[in-house]
Order: C-alpha cells, then structure tokens, then sequence
C-alpha cells in the first residue's frame, strides 16, 4: 500500500558543497523501518547526492538469493524518483534520471529522520526530509510498517515569489493513494517480490517524460498487472504549486508496507500464520494509512531530542553522533506480531543470512531495547521459549535461532514462571560445559573454532550466576545457593586459567595461550545485570590493556587478525575508564566517517584500513 501527501518544515541555508550533520555516514537512512522496509542511500565515494543517484535497498538482504546488478530492474536499486518544474525547467532531484539534478547543500541526520537541503537554479530552495518514526512503548505505532517523506519548497530569492513552481509525487485532497501487490499473492515465502510482482499505473519513461513535458500527469488509472522484471513500473503523483509567496510550502509523501499475516511461526501449537499486530488495531489497510499519514504525535521528534541529550551527558557529541545514526538500524530488522493479548517481536538478521530470532544478535541489541523499552526484550525471547518448551528442539543447550529463512519460523525440531523448567535444562548444560570450552565455534563465528575460549567461559559463568538470582527470584533457594556457589568456584579457577601476567596484565584469548588477547566484552553482562560476580580488578586490567594494542580505528577482536566488531567495542567500552572510554569512542566516530563501504552502518570492519 503506497500513500504520498506535504507538512511544514523549516529551511536553513548551507553552502555550495555537500556538509553532513552531525557527521557524514557510510550510508543515510531513508525509509528504515522493517526487514522489507528498508532503504538507504550510500554515501561512499559518490559523496552522498540524493539527485543523481538512486536509492538501494538494504545490500545481502537474503545471503545467497537472486540479487541483480543496480540499475536493472529487481536488483537492489529501489527506482524511487523526484522532480521538480521551476519556471518550466525539469531538475531531478532524487535518483538517476539524466538531465539537470538540483545542486544538494546539506545533509542533517537524527534518530528518525534523514534531511536533505536542496538548491533549484538559485531560486528555490526544498527540504526532503524521510522519516522512519521509533515508538518503542506505542505498539499500535511501532506495527506500523511506514515512512514519510517530507517535502517543503521556499524561494532562495523572496522577488522570484510569483513564478510558478511544480513538483512530482504530491496528492490532492486529503489522501490520495496507489496500492500495489503481487496478483498471485505468496504466503510466508522467504525471497524478493521480484520476477512474480505486479503492479500499476505506468513504466517509469513514460510517466516521467510527461511530468517533463507537461509538468502534470494524466490522472488516469492503468489496472493492468505487468511484470516488473521486465520494465521498471512507476506510482506517481505530481502537484501544481501555482504562485505562492514568501511562507514555504510543504507535501508529505507516505509509504506504508501492508501484511495481514507477516511470519509462520512454529510455536507452541501446530504451524501457523502470525497476523501482523497491525491489524488488530486498523479494520483495513486504507484506514491504517490515513492514520499514519495524519498522525502528528510529537513523539518523533522528543525520542530524537531524548536519545541525543542522554547520550551526550553520558559521553558526549561523539557518542551521541554514533546513538543516534544507530537508532533506525536497531529497529529496522524487526517487526512486531501477533495480538494485544500475545504480541512477538521478530528478527530478521541483516547482511548475513536468512536467519530469524538468532540468539547472539539479539543478545548485542539488548541493550537499546532496555534504554528505550525493556518490554520488547520478553517479545523478543518469548518465540524461542514457546518453540523449546514445546519440545520442537531436541538439544539441551539453548537454541541459536528459529530458522534459516526469514517469515517462516518454524524452529529446528531435528537438531508460576512458565520458563523456568526450560532454563534450569539450559543452566545444566552450562554447569557441565562452560568453565572449560570444548573446540567450538562462539558468537564470533567468522572467526572459527577455538577451544578453551576465555570469553567464551565467561559468559557462560556470569549465565550460571544469572541463573542464581532467577531462582530466587522464583522461590527456588535451593538451587539457588547451589548455582551462585558453582558460579563463585568458577569464576576463581577461570582468574587462574585467563589471565596472563605480561608487563601489561590482561586474560588471553584462549587458556593458556599468553601471546593472544581479545576484547572481552562478555564482561559487560556482569555489570548489566548487577551481579558483582567478577572482581573490580578484572576491569580495570582490561581498561588500561585496550590503549596499548590499539589500532587507527579501533581495538581488533582478537589477536587472530584486524578484524572488530563496533557492538563489542561499544560493551567493552560501557565498563571502561573514561579515558579508555573516549579512546574507543574516538575512533568508532573517525571510522564512520572516513568509511566508504557504502552500507548500512555495519558492526564489522578492519581496525587497520577501515574496509568491511
């Protein structure tokens, strides 16, 4: 379901080159809502012009699915237009249509919006700005699949105020919409919308080349299903300004991604479709568009404001410039499920497989879900519970994920707290398993396999001491005393197995192996969760370890190559010093800046040259 109608915005004036505020990314969010939403313009080398290049959706979105080279159709360039008539002259000003793009001054970025400031032959002046609204405790919001776009154009020059000005992909009236689908709709099938859709009015020449020429479009409706692989087919809008004056005048353009049932879920009872929880809150796709698109809750822009304060006081501009490219991100790669009663969570991993609700990442995003809305954790574990507790796993350690491809979620059968049961089986794994790791392969996959992994162990010790407190929180002392002593024995033996006793002290990265090391961000969970499990002097050993073996734009993994993850860096960063705090801050921000990958903000990269 597409919706697109214009809201005010005010302009502010930069110079001829792009600046980017409050840094330049690898790539802007433009429509980051959701795994099927989710749409950025690369930065790069191309310097990050929204006219003359088009915007792509999100890279690797299945690894291993049918991806097409940008610029043909089905591939991942998203064909998503604009142009604008001044004084009866075409500009484009977004994508790459050929002809005369507008000159693009200044690109502004917070939470959930992206701002683009645009100059027309000197005379006009527009704001783009997309905006993917977070509402982290709104649900009725959140399940929402949309984005705006606002669009506001005003005269550089007040004398020109009487030329008329014309811009394509407004609406009339109060809302004005096209509604695109596939004419055989596929239910719960993981791969693109590409050889098999559909859609209407027009291909994408002949719709333009009107606004071109006339400045105008045919309001006529073309009803016939074609294949968008062959032709790339256009959903257009245009609106005549007229003359107006000096106050700038404004359209909102809305997106909206409509799903009646979004995953098949394998839970507690037999397979079935989840509705989207959108759907108990509007009785028709229409209706939750016209809802999206005049809602003007403030709640955008006081999230934007809560996130950049909070994460300034804490540790400043620097810190707040990578919280708040990463707010979007966070989001983007999940949808909210089910009913009011019983609502999901579910995840979707980005730029590596198909996999859904894999454990490891929802673990390193843990922490923005408990800033903004600690609820939406339970959402996200409560699909993993139901799935094991069902006895549909038949291992009895945790599981790593629900499925290999996204939408079906049907868990891996071969492979009163109602979860405590379940977790006393998980806790028994690790009690037998975690102080001394067998050969294995850990969160960092990519890596390989290593035995004896201190990290590893860690973890799996702080989990036994977790396990404590959930006991007595349940009224389980007695396994309670048994756990929390287990953990206490451990974490003893793992001082004496982990830490190498150089000229600079820090744990190895494997037992026994005294010339390795790695960031031991597992460390972060004890001081999440308030256990003091690990004594004070582990962290301050690692806190003055990072600075020595850091490298231009950060502190490596592990000592096995240059590789690192920014969400580790940012967890070791978390229970550092504060000069050990701004080290790895620094470096994350110089990193964003200075990386031309071209993606989303990604969480891997090399330490020594910045490459992905």
């Amino acid at each position: 379901m597409f919706a697109f109608v214009f809201s005010f915005l005010f302009l502010i004036w930069h110079g001829a080159a792009t600046t980017f505020t409050p840094a330049r990314p690898p790539a802007v969010p433009l429509a980051v809502r959701s795994p099927y939403m989710n749409i950025w313009l690369e930065v790069g080398s191309g310097h990050g012009n929204l006219p003359g290049a088009w915007p792509i959706s999100t890279r690797n979105f299945w690894a291993g699915s049918r991806m097409r080279t940008s610029g043909k159709p089905g591939g991942e360039v998203t064909g998503w237009a604009g142009q604008i008539k001044v004084d009866g002259d075409a500009f484009t000003w977004m994508g790459a249509l050929g002809g005369t793009n507008v000159i693009q001054e200044n690109v502004q970025f917070t939470s959930t919006r992206s701002s683009f400031i645009m100059n027309v032959a000197d005379k006009v002046l527009m704001n783009v700005s997309f905006i993917s609204p977070i509402n982290p405790s709104d649900f009725k919001r959140q399940s929402i699949i949309g984005t705006n776009k606002n669009v506001t154009v005003g005269w550089t020059n007040p004398m020109n105020n009487r030329n008329p000005v014309e811009w394509s992909y407004a609406a009339e009236d109060q809302v004005a919409s096209h509604k695109v689908y596939q004419k055989t709709r596929l239910r719960f099938n993981a791969d693109y919308a590409d050889d098999g859709a559909h859609g209407a009015p027009g291909t994408d020449q002949i719709v333009r080349d009107k606004f071109k020429s006339n400045g105008r479009l045919s309001n006529t409706q073309d009803s016939h299903f074609t294949n968008v692989s062959t032709e790339w087919q256009e959903f257009a809008f245009a609106h005549d300004l007229g003359n107006f004056g000096e106050k700038p005048i404004s359209t909102l353009f809305t997106i909206v991604h409509a799903q009646n049932r979004g995953v098949f879920f394998n839970g507690r009872d037999e397979p079935d479709g989840v509705p989207s929880l959108s759907t108990s809150f509007f009785s028709s796709d229409t209706k939750m568009v016209n809802f999206f698109h005049k809602d003007r809750s403030i709640e955008t822009g006081s999230l934007d404001n809560k996130i950049s304060v909070d994460s300034i006081s804490v540790a400043g501009d620097d810190y707040q410039m990578i919280t708040t490219l990463s707010a979007r991100q966070a989001f983007a790669g999940m949808q909210l499920m089910g009913t009011p009663k019983k609502p999901y969570l579910f995840l979707k991993e980005k730029s590596s497989n198909g996999n859904c609700q894999t454990v490891d990442v929802i673990f390193s995003t843990i922490p923005v879900f408990l800033y903004l809305n600690p609820v939406l954790v339970k959402l996200l574990l409560e699909p993993l519970y139901e799935n094991q507790e069902a006895g549909k796993y038949p291992n009895t350690y945790a599981i790593h994920d629900l499925c290999a491809h996204y939408l079906q979620f049907i868990g891996h059968p071969n492979g009163d707290d109602p979860h405590y049961p379940i977790l006393k089986q998980w806790v028994g794994y690790l009690v037998n398993e975690a102080l001394i790791p067998a050969d294995q392969l850990s969160t960092d996959d990519f890596q390989g396999q290593l035995s004896n992994q201190t990290n590893l162990a860690l973890k799996g010790i702080i989990a036994i001491e977790a396990m404590s407190v959930i006991s007595h929180l349940t009224g389980n002392e007695d396994d309670r005393r048994q756990y929390t002593n287990i953990a206490h024995d451990y974490i003893t033996k793992w001082e004496n197995f982990a830490i190498v006793n150089d000229e600079v002290p820090h744990t190895s990265l494997a037992y026994g192996d005294d010339k390795s090391y790695g960031l031991l961000y597992n460390l972060y969970c004890d001081r999440l969760l308030g256990l003091n499990l690990v004594p004070p002097k582990i962290y301050v050993m690692q806190s003055n370890f990072y600075p020595t073996i850091a490298k231009k734009f950060g502190v490596n993994l592990d000592s096995r190559n240059d590789a690192t993850k920014s969400d580790w860096e940012m967890w070791v960063t978390a229970i550092s010093s504060p000069s050990t705090q701004k080290m790895f801050i620094t470096k994350l921000k110089e990193w964003i800046e200075k990386s031309y990958t071209n993606r989303a903000l990604t969480d891997f990269y090399n330490v020594k040259t910045g490459d992905y």
